[in-house]
């Protein structure tokens, strides 16, 4: 998969430049903002597939791809942060806990979040916190959320060929844990404190989707006329 190929150099391309730019103490990136050179290469590699698809068929793949991509690090992620949470608290204040009630609690945190029922669930689907090893991280979970946030910032200048923005990525990575996170990112274009980083992002994903359902449209026009044609 290119997308799992873009998102581990990433992580290569970071440790690269910060080890010729920093100490060692100093090498990695603050914990949150860790992910943020994989997702933003990420982001760059759909946007490239994307804009090479030969066929509907391709585009819906790279669309729906990112599309899962962006649930799973925003949406999911924020879901599985708040459970971690309810576990680190649970352990904190001795509160007993076993698989069921904890699995329980799960199912009733996703379907507040999905607005699914219950009996919707596969019987096993409500284990599946079990193979999260993220929860057993420190709040890694969250850390999604905001790489991807800030990633569509970087990417989306990155694949336009704005240097300005390209330069302030290596810089971001560059500066390593030698800075304060927040100000780091505040000095390379992207302030988190302020609306319009999220506001961009979920624009792009907004975009995203909507270029999705107008081709899944085109490719029901196109099954159609096939039918049709099969049928005389």
């Amino acid at each position: 998969n290119m997308l799992t190929l873009a998102h581990e150099f990433g992580h290569a391309v970071q440790h690269v430049v910060t080890d010729k730019k920093q100490p060692f103490q100093t090498t990695n990136l603050p914990h949150f903002l860790v992910e943020v050179p994989s997702i933003t290469s990420e982001v760059v590699m759909f946007k490239y597939l994307y804009s090479k698809a030969k066929s509907i068929d391709q585009k819906l793949l790279y669309l729906d791809d990112f599309i899962s991509a962006f649930y799973g690090k925003v949406y999911s992620a924020c879901l599985n942060a708040k459970f971690e949470l309810y576990l680190r608290d649970s352990v904190r204040q001795d509160i007993p806990l076993d698989v069921e009630t904890v699995s329980n609690v799960y199912v009733e945190m996703r379907n507040e979040y999905l607005k699914v029922d219950h009996k919707e669930f596969d019987k096993l689907e409500k284990y599946e916190w079990l193979s999260n090893s993220h929860y057993f991280s420190h709040y890694y979970n969250y850390e999604y959320t905001i790489a991807m946030i800030v990633a569509t910032a970087f990417a989306k200048g990155i694949y336009e060929g704005n240097k300005e923005t390209l330069d302030n990525f290596y810089k971001f990575m560059e500066t390593g844990y030698s800075k304060y996170g927040l100000d780091n990112l505040k000095e390379c274009g992207i302030d988190l404190m302020d609306d319009k980083v999220y506001n961009d992002a979920f624009s792009f994903f907004e975009e995203v989707v909507n270029d999705f359902c107008t081709l899944c449209e085109e490719k029901q026009k196109q099954n159609q006329k096939v039918d049709d044609k099969e049928k005389d």
